[in-house]
């Protein structure tokens, strides 16, 4: 019975630690995503706006969105999988 609790304990540190190093990877790729976005927008010299914010600029659908980016009407600038817009580009188009 001790040699299991003992098993037992150790498996439990075991799987805390390793919820510890998956949270802190997960905190690390956030922040180099919004390292990412800010330096895209930088170099550009516009931010890039998400699809939710870029239909509500736009006071459209996420799915017009959608349509217009397939249809080559705005340009989508990918970081990660998903998808980000600038709103400058929409309104000169």
């Amino acid at each position: 019975m001790l040699e299991i609790s003992r098993s037992l304990f150790k498996a439990i540190d075991l799987l805390d630690k390793l919820f510890q190093q998956t949270f802190v990877i997960i905190t690390v790729m956030r922040e180099v995503r919004q390292l990412l976005l800010d330096q895209i927008g930088q170099t550009e010299g516009e931010a890039l706006l998400s699809m939710d914010e870029m239909a509500s600029k736009l006071r459209v659908s996420r799915r017009t969105i959608d349509i217009w980016t397939k249809g080559g009407k705005l340009d989508e600038y990918r970081v990660g999988n998903k998808p980000y817009y600038r709103f400058s580009e929409c309104v000169r188009g």
